[in-house]
């Protein structure tokens, strides 16, 4: 047997503590993979850190600290130890696509984007194309995005996911019969993916296929009962189809959920879709209700307080209007549909200088809604102030000409200025657009105004036409004859054609029973034909109906006097 030398022993030696330090290594990244799966990171973090302290060498240990990072989101730190990684280890793919995301989340999209490609120069894998066609995505690139994703399916046709994001960028671009056929192709792929179910239903909640859109939305479910947006999408699905009963079903099963941070959301969400379903059955009443849950869940969310400020308009309750509206534009100032609602709250109000205000906003935020300038139109209308009324009136008919309400707003201004000719020559125009009654009826007014009672009367007849031709279960046959039969009475009235008036008269109560004005009106016409009973009849109702009405206990009282009637 050969002594050893001091040499020979000393080599020895370094041989043993290595073996010795590599094994302690092993076993400390060992543990720290433990902690790792059992999502307690920083124990992770520690005992790969021991493992680099004994094996400094070894670039697995640095991956995995970074990889531990990327679990935590702490994106500074995942860099900076997959970089270290990368000083052993330059031709890890894996690692570069790891950094690329990693910029992606710190929105260092240039960086992000030279760590993919470094990675598809080692090893052309078809995820890393998708990670330079989701970064081009969210630069809204799209078109970019689109050729990185093909470069993925041609490298691996089989690759579902390449599929599944060509799909999303067509949705992006509103071209949804296409972004329809690549979702598709990546549940053909991967058939029990519930996210690409749910993502072919959005396309088809957007594309305004609502049944395909349900069919799909109900597959999500059965694959993961635990969706709750898909739940709620199937809410808002049978909402649009007017199927309250399933809709507010759909909402309800989001609230059985045990309430949690991450549950919180959806269910306030669905606490407002149920609110919306209740305002869409004319019980906003109930609709208060969720709203006001929805917001004690999630007071920072503006659509909640705009929702609940539509229902208390809907109530009449204009101040409580007023205040939830003001909350939304506290949390969203920009929102100008909710700038347009406050205006027609304080409208409602009578507080004109104030709703001009808010309309002018919403016209400041989005002045391409013809919308708002009616509005503003209406408020100067109401003001008095006939040619502000009439400008914005002029703006938002240049922006929807073919709105038939514009031409008849412009002609209640002339009327009221006294320019009869324009305002039948607009109403007109209306009428070109929709031969409404109301609007041959709003001519007869003015040819009754201006004593010519025979072209009153004859638009008059012409709107009993067309109210007529309508459903009687339509509302507006009852609206338009009851109001057609009164002011074609009015024009036989004053053209003393009393026998005409009165059965007109008769024919509007058919109608409008409890209106006051036309009894009162036939009081009138019975009078002119020394009919003192009928009169009388007629003005005991008028008065039966507005007690509060002092000419009509005047008029009682008097003609009683001078007929010797009871009191």
């Amino acid at each position: 047997m050969k002594d050893e030398t001091p040499k020979d022993r000393a080599s020895k030696a370094q041989l043993e503590t290595n073996n010795g330090n590599f094994q302690n290594a092993e076993s400390f990244n060992k543990q720290g993979n433990d902690f790792f799966r059992q999502g307690e990171y920083q124990k992770a973090i520690k005992y790969y850190q021991k493992a680099i302290e004994l094996r400094p060498e070894e670039w697995i240990y640095y991956s995995n600290i970074g990889d531990t990072y990327y679990k935590l989101e702490d994106w500074d730190n995942t860099i900076k130890y997959y970089q270290k990684a990368l000083t052993i280890n330059a031709k890890d793919d894996w690692i570069h696509n790891r950094i690329g995301i990693a910029y992606a989340f710190k929105k260092d999209y240039t960086k992000a984007i030279e760590h993919f490609i470094q990675a598809l120069k080692i090893a052309p894998k078809a995820v890393y194309w998708v990670n330079v066609g989701d970064v081009y995505k969210r630069l809204e690139n799209i078109e970019e995005a689109i050729e990185y994703y093909l470069e993925a399916i041609a490298v691996d046709p089989a690759y579902h996911a390449a599929y599944n994001y060509l799909g999303i960028a067509y949705t992006n671009k509103g071209e949804y019969a296409k972004a329809i056929e690549y979702y598709k192709k990546a549940i053909s792929l991967d058939p029990e993916n519930f996210i690409y179910h749910a993502n072919l239903a959005d396309a088809y909640k957007n594309f305004q296929e609502t049944d395909e859109a349900i069919r799909c939305y109900l597959k999500v479910i059965s694959i993961n009962p635990q969706d709750l947006i898909s739940y709620i999408s199937l809410g808002d699905m049978y909402r649009k189809k007017e199927n309250w009963e399933e809709a507010i079903r759909y909402y309800n099963k989001v609230l059985e959920v045990k309430q949690t941070p991450e549950t919180k959301r959806e269910i306030g969400r669905a606490l407002n879709g149920l609110g919306i379903v209740y305002s869409s059955m004319d019980e906003p009443a109930k609709a208060v209700e969720y709203y006001e849950k929805a917001i004690t869940l999630d007071p920072e969310y503006s659509i909640y307080y705009a929702n609940l400020g539509d229902a208390y308009t809907a109530l009449g309750e204009w101040d409580r209007a007023i205040t939830s509206y003001t909350k939304a534009l506290e949390i969203d100032p920009e929102d100008d549909q909710v700038n347009n609602a406050l205006g027609f709250a304080y409208l409602s109000k009578g507080q004109l200088a104030e709703a001009i205000k808010y309309y002018k906003k919403a016209i400041d935020l989005n002045g391409e809604k013809s919308l708002y300038y009616t509005n503003l139109g209406y408020a100067y209308y109401e003001l008095g102030m006939w040619n502000m009324a009439i400008e914005n009136y002029q703006i938002a008919l240049a922006k929807d000409p073919g709105n038939h309400t514009l031409y008849s707003a412009i002609s209640d201004v002339f009327k009221e200025i006294g320019k009869y000719q324009k305002a039948i020559q607009y109403y007109q125009k209306a009428i070109s657009l929709k031969p409404s009654p109301n609007y041959y009826v709003k001519i007869s007014r003015i040819y009754s105004a201006l004593q010519q009672f025979d072209a009153a009367i004859e638009y008059c007849e012409k709107a009993i036409e067309i109210a007529t031709e309508k459903d009687p279960g339509d509302k507006t046959y009852h609206k338009y004859l009851g109001l057609v039969y009164n002011d074609r009475g009015i024009s036989f009235d004053k053209a003393k054609k009393y026998d005409e008036a009165i059965e007109d008269y008769k024919k509007a109560l058919e109608f409008y029973p409890s209106d006051s004005n036309i009894h009162y009106n036939l009081y009138l016409a019975y009078l002119s034909k020394r009919k003192i009973r009928e009169a009388t009849e007629s003005l005991r109702k008028a008065l039966e109906l507005n007690p509060e009405n002092k000419l009509y206990a005047e008029e009682l009282k008097k003609i009683q006097s001078e007929n010797s009637l009871p009191q």
